[in-house]
């Protein structure tokens, strides 16, 4: 096949280079497309099951992780995705034996990250941008006159001491059920570091790798039940976060699109004739019902019964009063000349006789 034939040549030509030559090697990689979609494609058809291919795929992410040329180190870091749907697929299907290549680089790739060169925990820590400090986006000399007041250095003060850190992280020498989704979601956090850079087409791949992630072993729309093949992959809350933040900037940022519709059908709303999701609510469909030339029946909105709970005293009182300001308006008044004015209100304060009537009948 044109897959297992451009995988396979790819490396070689990695096992036949020379200390030297890695580096030149390693500049080309994130620009080699043939290579970059084959190993995509070899990671999307897999399902279940052992793969020698994609175990030796696995070993020369070894190496490329290992190295130290960021430029492999982030060819290797773009199929964190779809490595990790890999993984969890076959751990959900009792299948570790066939996911000891994979284990073995998530977990160096973990180390690799949550320790320094003297192999201490690292801590990542940076800080908020505010506005008491200057950024790329604002002086904050500009925006006011500057006064050393004590107010104004404790939040200088304030805003050194309030980071926000990442770490330090345990070191792991196995996944197992306790801690395979916090090294899934560490590692997605340093994937979301790489975002920037990383190519659009990658982008693509990792929409593709969420939707399967969240979206497996769940009855869909075109079927009654769900697959018997398909079994639903647990997700940490720690990880999905880094897979929105992943898709947020994948979707808004880059614009790369929306989702898979045939993964995940819920994620745009579809607005039938009735409304909807929103068919109970009336009122937007009466502002934009679609002009026809036969009128449609508009059913109309009835509003709270809050008489019904009204007691027999309480309906005469309002009875009472309404006829009360109807008298009231009536009545006019006549000048000195006889001449008669315009009706007017003689002052009746309807507001007063209702919260007083609303007294009453609570106290009743």
């Amino acid at each position: 096949m044109a897959v297992e034939k451009i995988v396979k040549e790819w490396m070689q030509d990695y096992a036949s280079l020379s200390k030297e030559e890695v580096h030149t090697f390693a500049t080309t990689q994130l620009e080699n497309n043939a290579l970059i979609e084959a190993l995509y494609e070899l990671f999307e058809q897999h399902k279940i099951g052992p793969n020698p291919l994609i175990d030796e795929v696995c070993s020369t992410f070894f190496d490329y992780y290992r190295s130290e040329e960021p430029q492999l180190q982030r060819f290797t870091l773009q199929y964190l995705p779809s490595l990790t749907y890999l993984y969890l697929n076959l751990i959900a299907h009792a299948q570790k034996k066939n996911a000891r290549s994979l284990e073995a680089l998530i977990v160096m790739m973990y180390n690799y990250q949550v320790t320094d060169e003297g192999n201490n925990p690292k801590v990542l820590s940076f800080r908020l941008p505010s506005l008491a400090q200057p950024s790329v986006y604002h002086e904050p000399m500009s925006l006011a006159p500057a006064s050393l007041t004590e107010s104004a250095l404790r939040r200088l003060e304030e805003c050194n001491t309030n980071l926000v850190r990442w770490g330090p992280l345990p070191h792991v020498e196995r996944l197992i059920a306790q801690n395979r989704l916090q090294v899934m979601a560490a590692l997605m956090f340093v994937y979301n570091r790489e975002l920037s850079v990383l190519p659009k087409s990658t982008l693509l791949h990792l929409t593709s790798a969420a939707s399967r992630l969240v979206s497996q072993g769940f009855t869909k729309e075109s079927s009654l039940k769900p697959s018997n093949s398909d079994i639903r992959i647990p997700l940490s809350p720690s990880l999905l976060l880094e897979f929105l933040y992943a898709l947020y900037f994948a979707i808004v940022v880059k614009s790369i699109g929306d989702l898979p519709e045939d993964d995940i059908p819920i994620q745009a709303p579809s607005f039938d004739e009735g409304g909807g999701n929103l068919g109970s609510i009336t009122e937007v469909d009466e502002l934009h019902a679609p002009s026809s030339t036969t009128p449609e029946i508009i059913p109309k909105r009835s509003l709270p019964k809050m008489a019904a709970s009204l007691g027999k005293k309480t309906k005469e009182k309002l009875i009472s009063v309404s006829s009360k300001v109807s008298k009231q308006q009536s009545l006019t008044k006549i000048n000195m000349n006889g001449e008669t004015l315009s009706e007017t209100d003689e002052g009746v304060e309807l507001g007063s006789d209702i919260s007083s009537l609303n007294m009453n009948e609570t106290a009743g």
